[in-house]
């Protein structure tokens, strides 16, 4: 019994494995089979969503980036109008009570709205130079929003700037410059502006660098400015380490250019006057004789022309001032000195100073160099005259000399205190005192100024075409009013302000999008 127990056991274990085995076969197959149905069921369905889905939103996908493209464009474009708008009407648009310059204009299948702030963010005032533009676009739900920086060129007024004397330049030559032999040129101690403005600026238009020749060796706070039209290599000067700066002036530079006397015909002609010996003198009170007329003008052997009202002097061919004095009694004395042909001034003589013993007392006690100036007229290469030359041999000027058409040297101690405009400006062995009292901050040579684009450093709009075009024979006082209002006539101007688009504050765009997609 105990031997057999065992088998029968086992027999009926594997008869019991054996039938399990077949019922989970027969029910497995049918399971997987209904599986497999579903899974291809619910992969059609899957398939057949995204194919219905993605047919269902493909135009709404279009139609979405169709608005946004317009959204763009049109807030571009309203960048644009808004800055021409401001740019057309740029002493008056500010004057609005709200920052809103644009609101809800349907533009290009857009609403668009358009606001302006100063750079702190509150209103608008017309001395802004810096504006923050927000554009705001809406097409088909999508908003394009642009944050734009517009820089502002305010009017310019030259009236207070511009001086056609060339004042701001110590000496400014239309061909050649010659500082040679330890040549001192700075500015004039005497005056009391000299401190304020302690450099003296030169320059000119110079077609070759051999145009120039310039000993720095006793230059004092001097700056470089060539003009662009100029040669090159003399632009480079402007870093020569010899000079205390500079730049290159970036318009053409217009030189005074006068007639004889404009519709002045000046009678009694007083010929060839001679003044000679020590203890003569002539004295012009500028009552009785406020215009003077002569052939030629001689002073020499000590004597004196002493000038003691507000005079002007026509002459025709040669000045002479030899060991002699052409002086100022007092400081309201002025003279305006018209020539056109030859002009020498020299051994020791005195010319447009107080009437004082020395040089020394001379460079301490002068009037300001306004007082005279020796204006060479336009005439001087007709009528069978030379080329006009002024020289002067140690010698003391004092004189604002405006001679854009002459040879002007300077040499063997002789002394300038005031400035030159020359065609060929020499000083060999001389000095140069700039008088400050005739120049400006604000003209050709500060490209900060009103006459220059902040934003592109070139010309006002207008400026060089009203330069080129001024009627000298309106005279030079009507000369920064004219030009001012040529440039705010300009039609390139706008009102002789502007204004230019910057780029985006953030340098990006941002985009907004509203509500769902439509289907």
């Amino acid at each position: 019994m105990n031997t057999n127990t065992p088998t029968t056991n086992r027999c009926r274990l594997t008869r019991y494995v054996q039938s399990t085995q077949h019922a989970r076969g027969g029910v497995g197959g049918r399971g997987i089979a209904m599986i497999l149905v579903l899974i291809s069921v619910s992969v059609a369905l899957v398939i057949a969503g995204v194919a219905l889905t993605t047919r269902d939103t493909t135009s709404a996908i279009g139609q979405n980036a169709t608005s946004t493209s317009k959204a763009n464009w049109a807030a571009e474009s309203a960048a644009n109008i808004a800055a021409s708008v401001i740019s057309k009407n740029i002493n008056t648009w500010t004057d609005a009570v709200t920052t809103d310059l644009m609101s809800d204009w349907a533009f290009a299948d857009a609403d668009v709205t358009v606001t302006v702030t100063n750079a702190a963010g509150l209103e608008p005032t017309p001395t802004d130079e810096i504006l923050i533009m927000t554009i705001t676009a809406t097409s088909g739900g999508i908003t394009k929003q642009i944050v734009k920086e517009v820089a502002v060129t305010q009017p310019v007024d030259l009236s207070g700037a511009i001086n056609p004397m060339l004042g701001e330049f110590a000496i400014f030559a239309t061909e050649r410059l010659e500082i040679a032999n330890a040549s001192t040129v700075r500015v004039w101690p005497g005056c009391p502006t000299s401190s304020s403005r302690p450099e003296v600026d030169i320059g000119g238009n110079f077609a070759s660098i051999l145009d120039v020749n310039i000993d720095p060796t006793n230059l004092y706070m001097v700056r470089f400015f060539p003009i662009s039209s100029g040669a090159l290599a003399v632009q480079d000067m402007t870093t020569d380490p010899s000079f205390d700066g500079g730049d290159v002036v970036p318009v053409n530079i217009p030189t005074y250019n006068t007639p004889w006397s404009p519709g002045l015909d000046i009678q009694p002609n007083m010929g060839d006057v001679l003044i000679t010996g020590s203890g003569n003198t002539i004295t012009l009170d500028g009552a009785t004789d406020p215009l003077v007329f002569m052939d030629s003008l001689t002073i020499d052997n000590g004597a004196k022309l002493i000038i003691a009202g507000a005079v002007e002097m026509y002459v025709q061919n040669d000045i002479t001032v030899d060991d002699a004095s052409f002086v100022f009694e007092n400081q309201g004395a002025s003279l305006k000195l018209f020539t056109g042909h030859q002009v020498i001034f020299q051994n020791n003589a005195f010319v447009g100073t107080r009437d004082v013993p020395t040089r020394e007392d001379a460079l301490v006690s002068n009037h300001h160099a306004d007082h005279l100036q020796i204006i060479v007229r336009d005439e001087a290469f007709q009528n069978g005259h030379a080329s006009p030359t002024i020289r002067v041999t140690n010698a003391l000027v004092s004189a604002d000399i405006r001679a854009a058409r002459a040879d002007v040297r300077f040499e063997n101690n002789a002394i300038l205190i005031g400035r030159l405009t020359a065609r060929r400006a020499a000083f060999d062995n001389a000095s140069l005192f700039y008088d400050p009292k005739l120049g400006t901050d604000s003209g050709f040579t500060n490209l900060a100024g009103p006459c220059y684009d902040q934003v592109t450093s070139l010309p006002v709009a207008g400026l060089q075409n009203a330069l080129d075009t001024f009627n000298w024979t309106l005279g030079e006082g009507l000369f920064s009013t004219w030009i001012t209002t040529q440039v705010a006539d300009d039609p390139n101007a706008g009102s002789s302000g502007g204004v230019q688009l910057l780029s985006d504050t953030d340098g990006t765009y941002t985009s907004v999008f509203e509500g769902n997609f439509q289907h």
